[in-house]
């Protein structure tokens, strides 16, 4: 009893980590299920071995849509931030920008103008973003720690090409993405995009 009781107080006075809550361990994998336009979908992530963009080692995270190939997308760990790097190694972003933060003591605010195509052209995508810590939420009936991160995405290259999106994603300690919800419009085209989590299983920490 008096051992399990020091343990209980370890753990929570240890500093959590942003890998707590966005797990980088390789063999890590989550399976979702994906609803774009009320089109369902399973989605399954998984974390790869890590590779080198600039020289400098990046998480390299596998996505498969249906059991087929659908891109990898590169992260790297910096302080308390998830940097997104790109999708290429070869060609990263180059502005890499905030796609988590650790917020678990109260709110945290960001910006980003991130370079990318839209409408078959290059052009600047202003974000908007924040992130808090929520302290009563439920996966699967058990309640765990949590942070939500709110990107709001704007993008304006004439009056028939603007359109932006809103999304937040939910990440729960010690587990990952549990749940994301988009809603948003490319011109004339709006979409809904909601994905939750059904399982997932974290890797073995490095030896």
């Amino acid at each position: 009893m008096l051992t399990a009781l020091v343990t209980t107080v370890f753990l929570a006075q240890t500093k959590a980590v942003v890998t707590d809550y966005f797990p980088t361990q390789v063999g890590s994998k989550w399976t979702y299920t994906e609803s774009l336009n009320k089109t369902e979908t399973k989605v399954e992530d998984s974390v790869e071995a890590e590779v080198l963009i600039n020289g400098q080692p990046a998480t390299a995270v596998h996505s498969k849509i249906d059991d087929k190939h659908f891109e990898t997308t590169y992260y790297r760990v910096t302080g308390d931030k998830v940097m997104l790097l790109g999708f290429d190694p070869k060609q990263p972003l180059k502005d890499p920008y905030a796609t988590f933060v650790l917020a678990e003591k109260g709110e945290m605010k960001w910006s980003n103008t991130v370079w990318t195509m839209v409408f078959d052209e290059l052009a600047p995508v202003k974000m908007a973003c924040s992130a808090k810590p929520l302290y009563s939420y439920s996966f699967k009936g058990a309640k765990v720690p949590a942070i939500e991160v709110r990107i709001v995405s704007t993008f304006d290259l004439s009056p028939s090409k603007k359109g932006g999106s809103e999304q937040v994603a939910v990440y729960a300690k010690g587990i990952g993405l549990v749940e994301m919800r988009e809603i948003g419009n490319y011109g004339k085209q709006k979409f809904t995009r909601v994905r939750r989590l059904e399982s997932y299983s974290i890797g073995a920490p490095p030896k």
